[in-house]
């Protein structure tokens, strides 16, 4: 399911319109699955990040080559 599918099935369930959710969130009538999908991008790319640095720290000290990386 993707995600405005989900935030359409919330919205139905909670016998919302996209303008009361907007409306509730402050935002304009399209605004909550721009805001929502930026939000879990964001979260994927800290994930990624952190993974990176933790790769990186952790073959920096395991092989003692900080010149390398």
């Amino acid at each position: 399911m993707r995600l405005g599918q989900k935030i359409a099935a919330l919205r139905k369930k909670n016998h919302l319109s996209q303008e009361a959710l907007a409306e509730k969130m402050n935002v304009s009538r399209q605004a909550p699955k721009k805001k929502l999908g930026r939000k879990i991008m964001n979260k994927y790319a800290t994930l990624y990040w952190l993974i990176a640095v933790l790769l990186y720290l952790g073959y920096s000290f395991i092989t003692n080559d900080w010149e390398r990386s």
